[in-house]
């Protein structure tokens, strides 16, 4: 702020008021005048500033913290995607090679069985080749036989011609060649990659989404594959804003929002557990999925959880205006999904028995899992998504 010596004053106003400080009420000392054309003690504006500046000192200082707190964030997810980088290269040359492992299997399993066939045929070809070899080698003799007895005298070769006839008559004839002396191509090449496909799908798992790592909990553990969560205990995970941090919580890599979808949850020995699906936030200023630990329909959260009671373990819907549902606890929890019509059901699929519906306008969704520690010292149990099963349809293609 520029200061100016103290203009004159004006003709309007008592002239006492107009040699009076506003800040400390006395007569002016060093007087200067503001931009504004205030006029002030340079003492008393000095000392204004002082406060005012100390006041911004801190707040520039609280706000260098939040920076440097930012910048520890990014470096700690820096680090974290350099680590998770180089493990998830080696993961995917791991999956691949299974694939390629199978490929090579069923491609040396192709080649055996086709050099087996034409090595049979190959047998059974020389057999044949080596009697009709020795067959026309008898035949030959014969020949050299006839012409020598054919020298002799007309009575000699008569009485042997007769009994020669009936041996001669009595040769097979050669056999004709016999079918499917020729390798099958068609066996061995006919939709090739297709039936090594087909084949393939007996000995390839597919879920309907995978447990997303990102959202994990700290108490969380994902498996490598991300079928299966385990709860462990805490462990600091690198912060990032998708992670739950209340609870220990995470959710599946899938969001749905129109269409029908069906999964299926091995809860097995849980204790305590909550499976659902969540809003997902669009936009600023949506609703949307919160991750504090107030988890219920009016924040947007729609489940099933085990919970422990006065009277022991029973399920309880997200609904708080719903009582604690009378059914034996589901091992296998199956999740039917029907967005168009707003419908969220749940089944128990060991028992084929229905648990319960949500009725509501659910928006875009993603599936959503609670996964609480283990009581009594027991060692934790995993919550798994349960695989597909897969069928294949064959359609003429129009």
């Amino acid at each position: 702020m520029e200061l100016s010596p103290v203009a004159l004053p004006g003709p309007s106003g008592s002239f006492k008021e107009e040699l009076l400080c506003a800040v400390c009420f006395d007569p002016f000392r060093d007087a200067v005048t503001l931009q504004c054309g205030h006029n002030f003690c340079r003492g008393c504006v000095s000392r204004c500033w002082e406060a005012k500046c100390k006041n911004l000192e801190h707040m520039l200082r609280e706000k260098a913290k939040t920076f440097w707190a930012m910048r520890r964030s990014y470096e700690n997810i820096a680090k974290h995607n350099q680590v998770e980088g180089a493990w998830l290269q080696s993961r995917i040359r791991e999956e691949f090679e299974k694939l390629r492992e199978f490929l090579r299997k069923e491609e040396q399993a192709t080649l055996d069985a086709m050099t087996n066939e034409a090595r049979q045929k190959q047998l059974l070809a020389d057999q044949k080749m080596k009697r009709l070899e020795e067959e026309t080698e008898m035949l030959a003799h014969e020949i050299e036989r006839l012409q020598a007895e054919m020298k002799e005298d007309d009575i000699s070769f008569l009485m042997k011609h007769k009994s020669r006839k009936r041996r001669l008559f009595c040769t097979m004839e050669p056999e004709p060649v016999q079918p499917d002396m020729l390798i099958d191509v068609c066996k061995y090449l006919d939709s090739l990659r297709y039936r090594v496909w087909k084949k393939m799908m007996t000995c390839v798992e597919s879920v309907p989404f995978s447990l997303d790592p990102n959202t994990a909990a700290g108490w969380l553990s994902v498996a490598d594959d991300l079928t299966s969560v385990t709860n462990h205990g805490y462990h600091v995970q690198v912060e990032n804003p998708e992670r739950f941090s209340s609870a220990p919580c995470l959710l599946g890599s899938r969001t749905f929002s129109r269409g029908s979808h069906t999964w299926e949850v091995a809860l097995g020995g849980l204790q305590s557990w909550r499976v659902g699906v969540v809003r997902v936030k669009l936009e600023e200023g949506t609703d949307g999925h919160s991750q504090g630990s107030y988890h219920d329909m009016r924040s947007g959260f729609w489940y099933l959880c085990r919970t422990q009671g006065v009277e022991g373990d029973h399920c309880v819907a997200s609904d708080p205006a719903t009582s604690p549902l009378v059914l034996a606890i589901p091992r296998r929890l199956r999740v039917q999904l029907e967005c168009d019509e707003g419908e969220l059901s749940f089944y128990d699929a060991e028992r084929q028995c229905h648990l319960y519906t949500f009725h509501a306008r659910f928006g875009e969704v993603r599936p959503y899992f609670y996964v609480g520690s283990a009581r009594d010292d027991r060692a934790p149990e995993p919550l798994q998504i349960c695989p597909l099963r897969i069928s294949i349809k064959q359609e003429l293609d129009s």
